[in-house]
């Protein structure tokens, strides 16, 4: 047996050599592959550089073994996606920092070393598993007191739920429970079904000043949705000292003060009418804000 797969090695370099070289066939590996693990191998210069190598091929061979589950569920489904957070995965972002890797086997080939590694496909499951929960309690901490996330923490939390959504998808392939989580991701999706809600109020002496509170209101519209009844308070007091300051204070629906934004604008208020210092005005507000999101 051992005599065929030689042999066979030989024949595959002969006919590959002029496109991809003797030492990029993977044939010379002779021990069985055991289906509780994913596997990958690679060559390099050094065994960190071969290692290196082995990783990118186990994670290509993990998201293939992921698209073809993900194939097989589509057909059984009548080819229609019926779990939410599925179909859009960016695995190459995601599948990343992959525990509990194994040194399979290393040879060495010439100048070349070889190295193939393994994953316990059951250990990598709990791993994300444990992730899964971890972030969990992250995003619930966020919106237990008022049930959706505040100004200041709807970017983190947006991006920590994307992080969850794609989790969630490669443990339900590799658990083969395509239901798992599901409920779990659309009572967070409620939670940034729109942006946050605040009350405005103002604290000023300039709130006819018709022009600036446009100006303020448009900018602030761009992060957050102003709601007569909604449970947090967004007051706004403009100071004129020598230049103008604006001071935004956000408050939670507890009445505990979430964010302080001051922007300094640098201007003169009775200079404000022109329309060129209306869009400096309003650009000045807008990066303010964009910096504290």
């Amino acid at each position: 047996m051992l005599y065929i797969r030689v042999i066979q090695y030989f024949l595959i370099c002969f006919f590959s050599i002029n496109i991809i070289g003797c030492k990029n066939t993977k044939n010379i590996i002779y021990e069985s592959k055991n289906n509780d693990y994913i596997y990958g191998q690679g060559y390099g210069s050094s065994f960190e550089v071969a290692k290196q190598h082995a990783i990118q091929d186990l994670t290509t061979n993990l998201k293939v073994s992921i698209k073809y589950s993900l194939s097989n569920t589509i057909q059984e489904n009548n080819n229609t996606l019926k779990t939410s957070g599925v179909s859009n995965i960016l695995f190459e972002s995601h599948i990343k920092d992959l525990p509990f890797i194994e040194i399979d086997q290393t040879n060495k080939d010439g100048n070349k070393v070889f190295v193939r590694i393994k994953i316990k496909q059951s250990m990598l499951r709990d791993d994300i598993y444990n992730r899964i929960q971890t972030k969990q309690q992250k995003l619930s901490s966020i919106i237990i007191q008022c049930d959706t996330p505040s100004f200041k923490q709807y970017k983190s939390f947006k991006a920590l739920l994307n992080d969850l959504r794609s989790d969630i998808s490669l443990y339900q392939i590799l658990s083969g429970n395509m239901s798992y989580g599901n409920s779990i991701l659309t009572n967070f999706q409620d939670s940034i079904a729109t942006m946050p809600k605040y009350i405005v109020s103002w604290d000023s002496n300039l709130i006819n000043n018709r022009d600036i509170k446009d100006i303020i209101i448009l900018e602030l519209s761009k992060f957050i949705k102003i709601d007569k009844v909604a449970n947090r308070i967004l007051n706004i007091n403009i100071v004129n000292d020598e230049t103008m300051k604006i001071l935004l204070k956000f408050y939670d629906c507890s009445k505990n003060i979430e964010n302080i934004i001051q922007i300094d604008t640098y201007m003169q208020i009775n200079h404000i009418g022109a329309n060129k210092l209306k869009s400096r005005l309003g650009a000045i507000i807008y990066k303010a804000i964009d910096e504290n999101y």
